[in-house]
């Protein structure tokens, strides 16, 4: 790779996770949901995905989130007190704590995946059906190079 397409696969990179993340905040607000943070909304988008597994444990959702169950402590209480997510600890083993969403954390939780639907059909609108199954590939490809290096 020349030094040229190293700096545009950075800039390529560096503008589309500002820009979704800038997307991903304004439709928070006109939501309603504007006293959430993209990252107390991706908290709530991964005990989600967790629950329907039973794996919506501390380190469960800290483990799909690449954070440290403090920190994922500190996230978890800031979003009890606002009524978006509720403790309930284990009946068998008092140590293990599971995370749920309330009724208000699944109509946020729900409003997020419109707004990922809306998004990705958007994309897949521009494309063909070849590039779209090109981009999906590719997609892949760099998901699992940024989950090797995540873990090294």
């Amino acid at each position: 790779m020349t030094r040229e397409q190293s700096l545009v696969l950075n800039s390529f990179f560096v503008n589309l996770f500002n820009k979704v993340l800038a997307m991903e905040k304004n439709a928070l607000a006109k939501s309603g949901y504007e006293n959430l943070s993209v990252s107390e909304m991706h908290v709530l988008e991964a005990i989600y995905a967790l629950t329907e597994q039973c794996k919506n444990t501390m380190t469960g959702v800290a483990n799909q989130l690449a954070i440290s169950v403090g920190a994922l402590s500190t996230a978890v209480n800031t979003l009890v007190k606002k009524g978006y997510v509720n403790r309930t600890p284990c009946e068998n083993d008092r140590r293990i704590i599971y995370i749920t969403l309330s009724e208000i954390g699944k109509r946020a939780q729900k409003c997020h995946e419109e707004f990922h639907f809306k998004m990705i059909k958007g994309v897949s609108e521009t494309l063909s059906e070849a590039e779209v199954v090109t981009l999906i590939e590719t997609l892949n490809r760099l998901n699992i190079f940024f989950t090797k290096s995540s873990e090294v």
